[in-house]
């Protein structure tokens, strides 16, 4: 279910390229998890399911999609946008730029992992710098 804060959020953006990725992103997110629960957390719409599975985050040329568990997700190499402060928390970020492809398929699978590994319990490993992944509880 959509969120009035949220619906807010997005009237209120100002560049149209970066309202056609988030809302492109948004029902990519509701695709893969119907009943996620839209939030507004942290000044931006975060998605819930047993935790935090995935908010965005604006920037004057990008628009990006952060997974706090991305470090669990199956993708293959290269595919994150990563820096030095995401792998040493496990964070994962998709940074999408005026033009860029939203790859679908991929969105909806890693939307799908986040909530299944928050529903088992999964996190990340912190000890290991963010790399390994394992049931913490």
């Amino acid at each position: 279910m959509t969120h009035p804060d949220v619906d807010r959020w997005f009237e209120n953006l100002e560049q149209p390229w970066q309202r056609d990725i988030s809302l492109k992103l948004r029902a990519l997110i509701f695709s893969a998890v119907p009943d996620i629960e839209e939030a507004y957390h942290w000044s931006t719409p975060a998605y819930l399911d047993h935790g935090p599975v995935c908010w965005y985050n604006l920037a004057k040329g990008w628009v990006t999609l952060s997974f706090p568990h991305g470090a669990l997700l199956d993708v293959p190499p290269g595919f994150w946008e990563e820096g030095p402060e995401t792998t040493k928390v496990g964070k994962r970020t998709l940074k999408f730029r005026p033009g860029d492809p939203v790859p679908e398929e991929a969105v909806r699978t890693l939307v799908a992992q986040a909530v299944a590994n928050n529903r088992s319990g999964r996190k990340v490993d912190l000890s290991g710098g963010g790399r390994k992944a394992g049931p913490t509880r």
